[in-house]
């Protein structure tokens, strides 16, 4: 079981973000442990603090005054459930709270395409059970005099068990946006499954489905885009390193690319907990942890290459700070 021990290594190395519109900015980044960087134009961080106190997962937007909404648990609540922080970082979330099982990469937020005041969450539920599903909630940030205001909370879009990938990217209009949420099945049966949610001016469609590349058995990995929207990358925790090429305009998968699959039974000695695109989408970074000894691998892989596997480099190795299982 892979679960808040992966913090440390998979926000701070390899975090791979969804490419907003000129008002917005990914330049702040909130998250567990009270952490909040801010990435000047100098490449070098200045470190704050947030009121995300849990060791988990979370999602941050800003603009170019300073972050405007964060999200992540609120271990004070009983019981721990997602909470929304804005950029006074008060919780703006009644106490109903948001759904979602929020783990690594379960939360997103994505500006609404025809109004510059709203901002959706998108959550998905991995565990437990009481929280499966993919849901949607929206925030007019600058009401209440910036503080913000949850219009509408946890509108739920399906209620099936969410594999811990959720990603979106622009639409090749250069105004709408895809998000791509997944199924997985807590029985093992492997699955290939996409959901792919686009959200325009006049709100959220329902999902096209689309299967498409190698069936996978886990509920843990990444799934992240390229710098130009083109293609993704998905890593599972079981083992499988997959590239999938996407339209942008229709929301199609087109063709995909296996580096490394999943073994059909156990063992299953590789481990992938995160994954990164160089800024030329030439290279693929994967954090692989290796968990009898507790050492996290950073592998680079060239994608130009002729033989994408066999192109694997350790670039370094880290003894993981936290035992797994903590």
């Amino acid at each position: 079981m892979i679960r808040a021990k992966l913090t440390i290594v998979t926000l701070l190395i390899l975090i791979s973000f969804t490419k907003v519109k000129a008002q917005f900015n990914n330049n702040y980044w909130a998250f567990g442990d009270s952490a909040l960087i801010l990435w000047g134009s100098t490449g070098l961080p200045t470190v704050g603090t947030s009121a995300h106190t849990f060791r988990n997962g979370s999602a941050s937007i800003s603009d170019a005054n300073g972050i405007l909404l964060y999200t992540g648990y609120n271990y004070y609540l009983s019981p721990v459930r997602p909470s929304i922080w804005n950029k006074y970082h008060l919780d703006i979330t009644d106490t109903g709270r948001i759904y979602g099982g929020l783990w690594y990469h379960s939360s997103l937020f994505i500006p609404h395409p025809g109004n510059d005041s709203i901002i959706y969450l998108f959550t998905i539920g991995v565990t437990p059970a009481s929280v499966y599903g993919f849901y949607s909630s929206i925030i007019n940030y600058k009401a209440n005099n910036d503080s913000g205001v949850v219009l509408q909370k946890n509108f739920q879009w399906n209620n099936f068990p969410a594999f811990d990938g959720l990603m979106g990217v622009r639409h090749g209009n250069g105004r709408d946006w895809w998000v791509i949420s997944q199924i997985y099945s807590t029985s093992f049966t492997p699955f290939n499954s996409f959901y792919l949610f686009q959200i325009t001016p006049q709100g959220i469609a329902l999902p096209v489905i689309q299967n498409a590349g190698s069936f996978r058995k886990t509920g843990g990995g990444q799934l992240v885009f390229n710098y130009s929207g083109t293609q993704f990358a998905q890593v599972t925790w079981m083992g499988m390193i997959e590239l999938y090429n996407f339209d942008r305009c229709n929301g199609t998968i087109t063709s995909t690319i296996p580096i490394e699959q999943e073994p059909v039974t156990s063992p299953y000695p590789n481990t992938y907990v995160s994954c990164a695109y160089s800024n030329d989408n030439s290279i693929l970074y994967v954090i692989e942890v290796n968990q009898s000894t507790s050492t996290y691998y950073i592998l680079q892989y060239n994608l130009l290459a002729a033989n994408i596997s066999a192109s694997k480099f350790i670039v370094d190795s880290l003894q993981a700070p936290i035992a797994l299982g903590n």
